[in-house]
């Protein structure tokens, strides 16, 4: 029973330290957001190499 007792306190705690963290910023989220915007923007593929085909002096 204790050791349920000290979890609930170090989750309230925990929870506690983390609102008075995000707290004093309360533009936080948007902060957030924006980073992760990139991050998250789908990615082109990579370019592909010349067709030697075309390249070619000798083709027939």
């Amino acid at each position: 029973m204790t050791t349920l007792c000290v979890a609930v306190l170090a989750g309230w705690l925990l929870t506690g330290l983390v609102r008075a963290a995000l707290g004093r910023r309360p533009d936080w989220l948007f902060l957030l957001l924006a980073r992760l915007a990139p991050a998250l923007a789908p990615h082109a593929p990579p370019p592909r190499p010349p067709d030697l085909a075309r390249l070619s002096v000798l083709r027939i």
